[in-house]
């Protein structure tokens, strides 16, 4: 026979959120810098398309050398033009 916690009764549970339709807000950044020290050099170790309009960069930093990761997602007006005709 099961028997029933009380408190885990008592606890209601949020509704899920239906992310379909949410809003999507783009934050530009047009200079990246290391998340460490603040600086703007990086030396560039690998970068990887990720198939969704951005690519992740793996890059170091060369004043403090912290390796960090850059994802860089291009706007609709940067997209090629591949002729859909």
């Amino acid at each position: 026979m099961k028997r029933s916690c009380k408190t885990c009764t008592a606890i209601k549970r949020k509704p899920r959120r239906n992310w379909a339709n949410v809003e999507v807000v783009y934050v530009p950044i047009y200079r990246p810098f290391c998340p460490r020290c603040g600086s703007e050099a990086f030396e560039h170790i690998r970068g990887e398309d990720n198939g969704d309009n951005s690519t992740t960069e793996r890059v170091v930093c060369r004043d403090c050398s912290e390796p960090y990761k850059i994802v860089r997602e291009l706007s609709d007006s940067e997209l090629p033009d591949l002729g859909n005709g």
